[in-house]
């Protein structure tokens, strides 16, 4: 073959080449372009909250590091507010407060939420009393924590409340101290046990029929399925819960504020209450971001820890 056909076999292979990658480097600069429009649009919304969000944290480590005298003035007092954290005993029952809530609050709503979910996952009811039954369970989990505090104030209501009327002799359950936390804890597994069932039946949902099936032809059970097969499956879901929550419990704020404010004698005191009532009750806004910056900084240790924990548990897997 001459060199002049060479020639024109290459130009050819060139041109086929050249030509196929023509409309997908089209398509990937027409991407890019959409990505970035895109980008554009969610920049403003993005930045402003990433702003509020860093000048929230800069500022209350800011003021962590000042304190004020008798006339008002604003000193730097350095570590003096974490130091004073330490040895306050009322700091400390509140961080074991936030502990109960999430052992309590946590491992029944997920219990719950698997049970609730296993049963919904059986389809031997209709489908229209399925969603019917997702909707009122779900329903308290988009309800205002203030609402659901007062509606519980009133049934915990140890004269006129709905099980006083059931309940002669009814106890107090938000003027306890052996019942308050418990009681308001009560209240946040109502109000969350439908986002752990819908968690949990979609994870389940997620699981290939066939395995199901292999082990009914293997003579297994239903309970038996659940416990080797589909609850093994199902910990990426209980690794969500409990990072969720973990962060709630810490967080937790609105039910113990309007039910019970932290008492009767702090037996219901959390973090949340404990720094409102430092901050702005007895106007110590030192102290109070001091406590701000220090929940923080636990919540997002005990956060990577469980990520850690779950993804080495996974991997085992």
């Amino acid at each position: 073959m001459s060199m002049r056909g060479l020639r024109a076999m290459s130009e050819s292979a060139l041109g086929q080449v050249t030509g196929s990658r023509q409309p997908g480097g089209r398509v990937r600069r027409r991407q890019r372009e959409q990505q970035g429009v895109a980008y554009l649009f969610v920049a403003p919304a993005t930045l402003l909250f990433l702003g509020f969000i860093v000048y929230g944290i800069a500022y209350n480590l800011y003021n962590s590091f000042q304190g004020q005298t008798l006339y008002g003035k604003t000193i730097f007092v350095g570590w003096l507010h974490y130091a004073s954290m330490m040895h306050d005993p009322i700091f400390w029952k509140a961080l074991y407060n936030n502990g109960i809530w999430f052992v309590v609050t946590v491992g029944i709503q997920t219990l719950l939420g698997y049970v609730l979910a296993l049963l919904l996952d059986l389809r031997v009811l209709g489908s229209r009393f399925v969603k019917f039954f997702k909707t009122v369970i779900f329903a308290p989990v988009v309800l205002s924590p203030v609402v659901i505090s007062l509606v519980w104030g009133h049934i915990y209501d140890p004269y006129r409340g709905l099980i006083a009327g059931f309940w002669h002799n009814c106890p107090n359950w938000l003027g306890s101290p052996q019942l308050a936390l418990l009681s308001v804890a009560l209240v946040n597994i109502w109000q969350w046990t439908g986002f752990s069932m819908l968690l949990c039946l979609g994870a389940l949902q997620d699981i290939p029929r066939e395995l199901r099936e292999a082990a009914y032809i293997d003579g297994a059970g239903y309970l038996q399925t659940a416990r080797y097969i589909l609850l093994p499956l199902l910990k990426p879901a209980t690794a969500t819960l409990f990072i969720l929550g973990m962060i709630g419990s810490l967080q937790q704020f609105g039910l113990v504020f309007v039910m019970t404010g932290g008492g009767p004698a702090n037996a219901s005191q959390v973090l949340g209450t404990y720094i409102y009532k430092k901050a702005f009750s007895e106007g110590n806004f030192g102290y109070g971001s001091a406590m701000s910056v220090a929940l923080l900084v636990l919540t997002l240790v005990v956060t990577v820890l469980q990520l850690a924990f779950f993804n080495r548990e996974q991997g085992r897997a």
